[in-house]
């Protein structure tokens, strides 16, 4: 009698064990609302790490006034400037190195957009003979519009007044059609040359 008492006493405690160690969590089982499973939360950072990243959206444009000026490029060519119905891309440029990277970027612009439909600029900035600035243009494969701003003192006040330009080769501005102006800083080092084409290419698309 004794024995059967005890089992039955066995078969009770082990019943309550069971059943209260499911409730409490001895057995590690998966509530709603617990952290998930180990595996199940590398799983999900998995498939986030590899969604793609939204492209940044465009630089805002920028309240500047783009004059209507006339200038010649080194080879003579008479152009305009404000007005033209055209996409534009505008560098200020001179020789110190920040200004060759602009330049640099302005060159990869070149083969993606032909002449007919964007122009590109380069404008130095400091006093130059055509020749020399002819040959700066040669050596570097500058196969785009070329000019100095200080061919008169005018236009050289009037083009950094109109752009705001503190300092050559920080910034490149992209002129639209209706002579809005977005400038894309690229005075960072640190931000890779195909990030700033990107960038770039975000804004001259929808213009064209």
């Amino acid at each position: 009698m004794t024995n059967v008492f005890l089992v039955i006493v066995f078969l009770v405690l082990g019943c309550y064990w069971y059943t209260h160690g499911h409730a409490t969590g001895i057995f590690m089982s998966h509530k709603p609302g617990d952290a998930a499973p180990s595996s199940l939360f590398s799983e999900q950072n998995k498939d986030a790490a590899t969604e793609p990243r939204p492209a940044p959206p465009p630089p805002p444009k920028v309240v500047v006034s783009v004059p209507s000026v006339r200038y010649a490029d080194i080879s003579g060519e008479t152009h305009s400037l404000g007005g033209t119905k055209k996409p534009a891309l505008l560098v200020f440029w001179n020789a110190n190195t920040p200004s060759f990277r602009a330049m640099k970027l302005l060159a990869a612009m070149r083969p993606d957009y032909p002449e007919n439909t964007l122009d590109i600029i380069g404008f130095y900035t400091d006093e130059i003979t055509t020749e020399s600035l002819s040959q700066t243009a040669q050596d570097n494969g500058y196969f785009f519009t070329i000019a100095s701003a200080a061919q008169t003192p005018e236009l050289k006040a009037t083009l950094l007044k109109s752009f705001n330009v503190k300092d050559s080769g920080q910034d490149i501005y992209v002129i639209d059609k209706a002579d809005g102006v977005t400038i894309v800083d690229i005075s960072n080092p640190q931000i890779p040359d195909d990030v700033i084409v990107a960038k770039l290419n975000a804004v001259i698309k929808p213009m064209l």
